[in-house]
């Protein structure tokens, strides 16, 4: 599976989201409905965001070791 590399912007709006709302709902300042739905949301887009940082890596590279062995074929799960 590949993955997308979003943008700086996205995990900063999503963590500042995520804080805002978290905030909101402890001072019960909105709903509690609006409030967890939307820390939720939030919540995954900053994890989105953290999982397009990690590297994928070359062809060349999977399956082997770091002296160039062959190690074991990686295989997909789709």
């Amino acid at each position: 599976m590949r993955t997308v590399p979003l943008s700086n912007n996205f995990a900063l709006v999503s963590l500042l989201g995520l804080i805002i709302f978290a905030v909101l709902l402890e001072a019960q300042k909105i709903d509690k409905t609006w409030g967890f739905t939307m820390v939720v949301f939030f919540t995954i887009c900053f994890i989105a965001s953290i999982v397009s940082i990690t590297p994928e890596f070359p062809e060349e590279y999977k399956g082997k070791n770091r002296k160039g062995k062959k190690d074991y074929e990686r295989k997909s799960l789709y």
